[in-house]
């Protein structure tokens, strides 16, 4: 497995904003968070339960695009929110 499949109690969450006059690293940055099992729960609001947030990190330095990529872990998310995405997670995996 690429992406561990056991969850740690703590939510990676990539909040992107890149302007449309840079739709390459748009489309990289929506692609790479697909392959890495993000899930998109608003436009630009990315999250997964995998702890994949040191190559965000690393990403968003490489890509020059510190600005435009937040990266944050949480295990604080409203308890109702937090049962739609682990129902969500569940089904990928299973899938």
């Amino acid at each position: 497995h690429l992406v561990p499949t056991q969850w740690d109690g703590y939510w990676r969450m990539v909040i992107v904003d890149i302007p449309d006059n840079r739709k390459k690293d748009q489309d990289a940055i929506r692609y790479i968070l697909k392959k890495a099992q993000f899930t998109q729960i608003k436009n630009s609001i990315w999250i997964s339960p995998y702890p994949l947030e040191h190559m965000m990190i690393n990403m968003k330095r490489d890509m020059g695009l510190e600005n435009e990529i937040m990266v944050l872990v949480t295990d604080k998310i409203d308890a109702m929110t937090e049962r739609i995405l682990i129902a969500k997670f569940e089904e990928k995996k299973e899938a």
